[in-house]
């Protein structure tokens, strides 16, 4: 069906632009088949409502939602910036694994590397560590700015107060009376299901149960400990599911994980925060506008959309209902990341997130440059 649905589509005189294909082609049937499995893992462990986490399962949730939407679900606004900033005083190593440590390579004073993770007001402790706020932020300096933040936590905390009551209102009303809900997300560590978990049940003390579904897994140790108690699902890979792909896209990592980011990304602004606008309903701080061409991720979407849509009418048109494993569904999609020509030709000029939080843009980076840096590396 796959194949007959391709050379229909592509193969039959009349071509559709090339971002389209390469959505119907390459990404749709892994989508479509995820959200079959989506519904089984659910209705398998009584989940109450699927909340689809933002930006990167936008067309994940519109094709639940159109096709098959046997549980009720949400698009939810998250990301590993509003997640921690929320859930900080549980996550502290974490935010210095994920957003400090990696801002070592950008060459930028303390000051900068402050201001852009938005703890700047920590500036007049750094005499204290004996750090001055004109020095480069490097790897002989990272502990001392680590101990900084480590022993700031309770400042941190309640810095991100409005924070916390917006996002409580926020949550409260998308969860409603449901106990059992599930965050569907790409992958790859399950930072932002650890943080939304960590503030339900620990900070808020809601009757709750989260687990977390995702595309795939890297190996994490914490990660795999959290598959085996039965709070992560993983549909393609992990260490202990597929670790043969696993060990395909880890080693591929730098780039594969920036064109997932670039397939699934919506056209939406990235979200920084939770706040309270003047009516004290909750409102959202974003990132700024990212360099990219938006009618990408549009053709990207509708060619996917039109393949899962496709897919779904021959299935009922025959009276099927057609698992589709996890290996298969992968396959056109990690052939067409081996082609590191045609992903170049088609986003090189497309943005794409290495850093958590408020990414200023001299910091930016393009698909190009992370081409560029792996060959320089290898």
């Amino acid at each position: 069906i796959y194949s007959a649905l391709i050379n229909i589509k592509c193969f039959s005189g009349q071509r559709e632009n090339e971002y389209y294909e390469y959505g119907y082609r390459n990404a749709g049937f892994l989508i479509y088949g995820y959200c079959k499995w989506i519904t089984n893992v659910c209705k398998a462990q009584g989940i109450e409502k699927i909340l689809f986490a933002s930006r990167d399962m936008k067309i994940v949730s519109d094709i639940y939602k159109d096709l098959f939407n046997d549980i009720p679900s949400q698009y939810v606004k998250v990301s590993r910036t509003a997640t921690t900033r929320i859930a900080f005083e549980g996550l502290v190593q974490h935010y210095l694994t994920w957003h400090v440590k990696r801002r070592l390579q950008n060459g930028d004073t303390i000051k900068c590397v402050l201001e852009e993770l938005e703890i700047d007001y920590l500036g007049e402790y750094l005499s204290v560590y004996d750090l001055k706020e004109n020095e480069i932020f490097c790897q002989q300096n990272f502990d001392k700015v680590a101990r900084l933040i480590e022993d700031q936590r309770d400042n941190i905390v309640n810095h991100y107060k409005e924070d916390r009551i917006a996002a409580k209102k926020y949550f409260r009303n998308i969860l409603g009376e449901s106990r059992k809900v599930c965050l569907v997300d790409m992958g790859w560590k399950s930072s932002t299901a650890v943080a939304l978990n960590y503030f339900f049940t620990k900070i808020n003390n809601w009757d709750v149960k989260l687990i977390s579904v995702l595309l795939g897994t890297e190996g994490h140790e914490y990660v795999t400990e959290m598959e085996t108690l039965g709070e992560i699902f993983p549909y393609v890979f992990s260490k202990r599911k597929n670790k043969d792909l696993m060990e395909v896209h880890n080693k591929n990592g730098n780039i594969w994980r920036r064109l997932y980011e670039i397939i699934f990304t919506s056209n939406e602004k990235s979200i920084l925060s939770y706040i309270l606008n003047e009516e004290s309903n909750v409102d959202f701080q974003y990132l700024r506008e990212e360099y990219r061409d938006n009618t990408i991720v549009t053709e990207l979407h509708r060619g996917i959309s039109d393949f899962c849509k496709d897919f779904n009418r021959i299935e009922n048109k025959l009276n099927l209902d057609i698992q589709i494993s996890e290996r298969e569904a992968y396959i056109p999609l990690m052939i067409a990341f081996e082609n590191q020509e045609y992903n170049y030709k088609l986003f090189k000029d497309f943005e794409v997130c290495f850093m958590a939080g408020n990414v200023k843009k001299d910091n930016a980076e393009l698909f190009s440059d992370v081409i560029r840096k792996d060959k320089n590396e290898n």
